[in-house]
C-alpha cells in the first residue's frame, strides 16, 4: 500500500512564533537514480496543511491533535466487522499512511507530533540557513503545462533573505494568483540530505558535562579462569594481560560486567583515579 516516508525535517523560523514546516519526504512507491543506484525518491517540501505556509507552534500542535481525534472518531463510527481493529497511538502511522524512521506500523503518534514540537524548537531563521549555504525561495506549486496554459499562470520565483521578505513574497503571490487554485510553496536551494545533521551539530550540540577526578584506594577488575586479567572477549575466546586492565569503581558494576563472561571479580588494593 502506498504511504509517505518522512526522512528529516528543518523548519524555517519566520518570527518568534511563526514557522514554515519543511520536511524531507517522498512516496514509498516512487524511485529515483542517485549515484548510479535506484532508491526511493525524496525532496524538501512544506508540510501540506492547505493553502497556508506559515503557522504558529500552537496551530501545528492543534493540527496533530485534530488529526488524531478525527481518526479515532472515524474508526469508532465504522461497522465492527472482521476487518475492524481499534485505533492505537502505537501504530498511528498505519492510520495516516506515514512512516518515520521505520514502517507505518512502528510510527507512533508521539513521533508524528514530535516532528512539529522538535521542528519548532530547532527551527532556523532565513539568515541562519544562509550561513549554512542554504537559500530560501517562494515559488509556484507545480502544475502541468496544460494546467498552466489553461489558467494563464505565469512562473513566480522570489528568493528571500529575511523572514519579513518571506512573508512579503507570500503576500505578493497570494495577490497575483487571487482566485486561482495556485498556492505558494517554499523551496530550499543548497539543502543536501546531510545538511540538517551539520545544522544540528552547529546550533544544537549538547555541551558535554565536565568530568571530575575521583581518587580511590581500591578498585575492581575481572580475572579469567587462568587467573589472568581480562582485556576483552574475542570471537574464539578472550584476550588477557598480566596487569589489571578493566578498572571499575564498585563491585556491583564489576559483577555486571563479569556476568556476561562468566568470569570472577577481583578487588585490587591500590590507588586509582577515575573520571566521573
Amino acid at each position: 500500500m502506498s504511504h509517505e516516508i518522512a526522512y528529516d525535517k528543518q523548519f524555517i523560523k519566520v518570527s518568534d512564533n511563526q514557522y514554515v514546516p519543511m520536511v524531507l519526504s517522498g512516496s514509498n512507491n516512487c524511485t529515483e537514480f542517485t549515484n548510479g543506484r535506484e532508491r526511493r525518491a525524496r525532496s524538501w517540501y512544506p508540510w501540506n496543511l492547505g493553502n497556508k505556509l506559515v503557522f504558529s507552534k500552537e496551530e501545528l500542535i492543534e493540527y496533530c491533535e485534530t488529526t488524531r481525534q478525527n481518526i479515532i472518531d472515524s474508526n469508532n463510527s465504522k461497522e465492527k466487522d472482521s476487518w475492524w481493529q481499534p485505533y492505537s497511538d502505537a501504530n498511528f502511522g498505519y492510520w495516516v499512511g506515514l512512516a518515520i524512521g521505520g514502517t507505518t506500523h512502528k510510527t507512533t503518534y508521539g513521533r508524528f507530533k514530535g516532528i512539529f514540537e522538535t521542528g519548532c524548537k530547532k527551527a532556523l531563521t532565513v539568515e541562519q540557513l544562509a550561513d549554512m549555504y542554504v537559500n530560501v525561495s517562494v515559488c509556484n506549486s507545480y502544475y502541468s503545462k496544460s494546467d498552466q496554459d489553461e489558467l494563464g499562470i505565469e512562473p513566480f520565483y522570489r528568493r528571500v533573505e529575511t523572514g519579513e521578505e518571506l512573508l512579503n513574497a507570500i503576500a505578493e503571490f497570494n495577490e497575483i494568483f487571487k482566485g486561482t487554485n495556485q498556492r505558494p510553496i517554499t523551496r530550499f536551494n543548497g539543502m543536501g540530505e546531510k545538511t540538517p545533521r551539520y545544522i544540528r551539530r552547529k546550533y544544537f550540540k549538547t555541551a558535554k558535562k565536565d568530568k571530575v577526578e575521583l581518587d580511590v584506594k581500591h578498585y575492581f577488575t575481572i580475572v579469567t579462569p587462568n587467573k589472568h586479567y581480562l582485556v576483552r572477549k574475542i570471537k574464539h575466546g578472550y584476550k588477557y594481560t598480566w596487569y589489571p586492565y578493566i578498572k571499575v569503581r564498585t563491585e556491583a558494576e564489576a559483577n555486571r560486567k563479569a556476568k556476561k563472561y562468566g568470569f570472577e571479580v577481583k578487588r585490587v588494593d591500590e590507588p586509582h583515579t577515575f573520571k566521573v
